[in-house]
């Protein structure tokens, strides 16, 4: 099955290594849905992390024979001129649609997810 393929790829770090730090981001986020009253059947902080990386999975395919994937996602962009007046200030911020299939698990549970970066001094 490919989701528990790409979840163990996810979580040994052997193939695709994400910072701890995403892991507890990723940990907060589930544990704040739950808080919010939201169903999470079935859902754990892995599928963020595999949602978030499932390109780079992708890529994987010649290694994993489970690892079948032809979807994909699209994302728009922002920079310069067109964050100027806003907290960016000309940096960049970046938008991910995940719009490969109508699958239930997207379309009935639609989020807008904003990762401010720690900045350290």
């Amino acid at each position: 099955a490919l989701l528990p393929d790409a979840k163990e790829i996810i979580q040994d770090g052997i193939h695709i290594a994400i910072d701890s730090i995403y892991h507890n981001e990723a940990e907060a986020m589930i544990e704040g849905m739950d808080s919010a009253g939201i169903s999470l059947n079935g859902i754990d902080y892995l599928d963020l992390l595999v949602a978030n990386s499932f390109l780079d999975i992708q890529g994987l395919g010649g290694k994993f024979k489970n690892i079948n994937i032809s979807n994909g996602c699209s994302s728009f962009m922002s920079w310069g001129d067109a964050t100027i007046g806003t907290g960016l200030d000309g940096k960049s911020v970046i938008s991910r649609h995940l719009d490969w299939t109508p699958d239930p698990a997207i379309t009935e549970n639609q989020a807008i997810v904003i990762h401010i970066p720690c900045l350290q001094k």
